[in-house]
This record gives structure tokens, C-alpha cells and sequence, in this order.
């Protein structure tokens, strides 16, 4: 889901799609404990055009993933959003003590 469809879509649709990303996060770390100190998070995005309209619901699904407390400083100290080519589209999340 894009920025704009992200930020004038109904509370449901974006809702859903928090929910989603929280379930896709959740799955992938199932075996990772909560962070609690402060964090780096390296988010790459292949075959996307435009990283930062895809970053806030990847950051919300791992906020409600319960992986971070908050995707605010001081929780997160830096963000990194990456664009890559390819012919499939996949995200990339790292997440790293600061």
C-alpha cells in the first residue's frame, strides 16, 4: 500500500493493513524476543519504486508485532529505507540493537 493510499484510505483499510504487517513480522520473528533498548531499523524494499511510501505500515506492523515499543526516538534511533530493483516484489527488515 502507498503513502497516499495509506494516509487518505478509510481507518479500516489502514487498519487491515497495520494487521497484516503485524501478522507478516510476527511470523517471520517468531523466535525474537522484544527489543528493549534502542534500535537501529534497516528497511529494504525490492521492486518497490518509492521506499518511504511503503516504510510507515512496515514500521506499524512491527510496532504491533510487539518487536519495538514504539517506532519513535528514543525506541528507534535511525531509520534506513532502501530501494532495489527486482522482479519480485519483497521487503527486507533488519533490526538491530543502536
Amino acid at each position: 500500500m502507498s503513502l497516499n493510499q495509506w494516509s487518505r484510505g478509510h481507518w479500516s483499510v489502514r487498519k487491515q493493513e497495520a494487521t497484516r504487517w503485524a501478522l507478516l513480522v510476527r511470523n517471520a520473528a517468531r523466535k525474537q524476543r522484544p527489543f528493549t533498548e534502542p534500535v537501529r531499523i534497516q528497511l529494504t524494499f525490492i521492486g518497490a519504486r518509492d521506499a518511504d511510501n511503503h516504510g510507515k505500515a512496515v514500521l506499524d506492523g512491527i510496532v504491533r508485532a510487539g518487536l519495538i515499543v514504539d517506532d519513535r526516538y528514543p525506541f528507534v534511533s535511525e531509520l534506513i529505507l532502501r530501494a532495489r530493483p527486482g522482479k519480485r516484489k519483497a521487503t527486507l527488515v533488519r533490526i538491530e540493537v543502536a
